[in-house]
């Protein structure tokens, strides 16, 4: 988009020559206000030069040359919805080619707020009233292909949020197909259940019958297991205990043997020294008694021969 400084140098001598025309009355604080506001708003100033306008503003208020400027500012400062406004109170004027200007700057404002629209028709007021004017038209051009791709991202934007909600309700309607679907298994199960005949419920009695009976009969089957332990486990603690009364009265009887063997070794020491005594004295007398035999069987022998 091109720039505006020639159209803004323009309404600055507009403001000087209407400063000339209004007589002396009508200058003085506002002519140096409105001078501090053209020179800070060509260097760049934009703030400076708002505050030099408005100050202006309250000197001499509703200027459409005032408006025009204070545009302008704004328009520095990006607040093209304020400049937008300010523009548009600066067609308060006779003078078509100051209005041209006006509609020219304000349709550079709406083009920088991407109100393509706006801006088409702001330019085509602007060359309504002048024909000519080679940056209206080149800004005319550039807002409606600016446009048409603003259209045509919408029309995007729209059919992408239109594909997201067709596909979530798609979801949602696969989600209710599929809850209904489990709904009517549910229920042709129930009523299969209801719908089976008295054979099958025998049947079915008859299963929870065995199964109760034969969870009894592994109930009393370890119930047994239970006594039966309990049962060896008590033979083998008596056996135990019986194994230990023997050890013990095996203990007592060796001790017993033991004591008894002692007294009969001694006794028999007793006995062996009186049978000693009793031997010796006997073979002492008997060995007298031979003595006597032989001196008498010597004597016999020199008695008579008897053949």
């Amino acid at each position: 988009m091109r720039q505006t400084d020639m159209r803004q140098m323009m309404a600055v001598c507009a403001i000087t020559l209407f400063m000339f025309l209004s007589g002396p009355a009508a200058r003085g604080d506002y002519r140096a206000l409105n001078e501090k506001g053209n020179k800070a708003l060509v260097e760049d100033k934009a703030d400076e030069a708002l505050k030099y306008y408005k100050d202006a503003e309250v000197e001499k208020p509703k200027q459409p040359v005032l408006d025009y400027n204070i545009g302008s500012a704004l328009y520095k400062q990006n607040k093209y919805p304020e400049a937008v406004q300010r523009y548009t109170r600066a067609l308060n004027t006779d003078d078509p080619k100051f209005q041209a200007d006006a509609y020219y700057n304000s349709g550079n404002a709406l083009f920088r707020a991407q109100q393509y629209a706006e801006a088409i028709n702001a330019y085509k007021r602007c060359l309504e009233i002048n024909a000519d004017d080679s940056d209206a038209k080149y800004n005319l051009e550039l807002a409606r292909v600016k446009l048409k791709e603003q259209a045509q991202k919408q029309d995007k934007q729209q059919q992408n949020q239109q594909n997201k909600q067709d596909k979530q309700d798609q979801q949602q309607q696969d989600q209710q197909k599929q809850d209904q679907q489990q709904d009517q298994q549910q229920d042709q199960k129930q009523q299969q259940g209801q719908q089976q005949n008295p054979q099958d419920q025998q049947d079915q009695q008859k299963q929870q019958e065995q199964q109760q009976q034969q969870s009894q009969q592994e109930q009393q089957k370890n119930g047994q297991q239970q006594q039966d332990q309990q049962k060896n486990d008590q033979e083998q603690q008596q056996q135990q205990d019986e194994q230990q009364n023997g050890d013990q009265n095996q203990e007592q009887q060796q001790q017993q043997q033991k004591a008894s063997r002692g007294q009969q070794q001694k006794m028999s020491k007793q006995d062996a020294e009186r049978i000693l005594n009793a031997i010796n004295g006997d073979e002492k007398k008997l060995q007298k008694q031979l003595t006597r035999f032989k001196v008498g069987t010597s004597d016999a022998g020199r008695s008579a021969k008897d053949w």
